[in-house]
């Protein structure tokens, strides 16, 4: 069995609150984009990472636990077009979902796959958002 810890020394790569979200998928991978807008619709902050379809098909019913038990959808966030500018996109495979009345916590990691080794498994991002804009990004994610 495989040994999993989380090595938070450093921290998480990044640290983000998010109200729109876009999900792309190009063939077996599944890229998203997080963004912080303002009201006027200024993208205040941005960012993107990535999922193979195989690791996301792993975790597929935990995902859809935690969604039947999140409650009301909420109104659909309105759709958001990230900029075509090309930025780093993070590599996740390990996604741990959170919620509260108030707030969301999704909680993005990477760890390697082999076998018969205690891997540590990175922080790659902690993002914040209210819990309806979590619940339309899993949504997505799943489809």
């Amino acid at each position: 069995m495989v040994s999993k810890s989380l090595n938070l020394e450093k921290g998480f790569k990044r640290l983000m609150p998010f109200n729109r979200f876009h999900v792309e998928r190009i063939d077996s991978i599944i890229v998203n984009h997080f963004a912080l807008l303002s009201p006027t619709g200024v993208v205040m902050d941005r960012f993107s990472t990535a999922i193979f379809n195989v690791e996301l098909e792993i975790q597929r019913a935990s995902l859809l636990e935690h969604f039947k038990k999140a409650g009301n959808m909420g109104d659909t966030p309105p759709p958001w077009q990230p900029p075509a500018t090309a930025i780093p996109i993070e590599l996740f495979n390990q996604v741990i979902l959170t919620s509260h009345p108030e707030v969301a916590e999704t909680l993005l990691n990477n760890f390697s796959r082999t076998t018969g080794a205690t891997l540590p498994i990175e922080g790659i991002a902690l993002l914040r958002s209210t819990p309806e804009v979590q619940r339309h990004w899993i949504k997505a994610l799943l489809e």
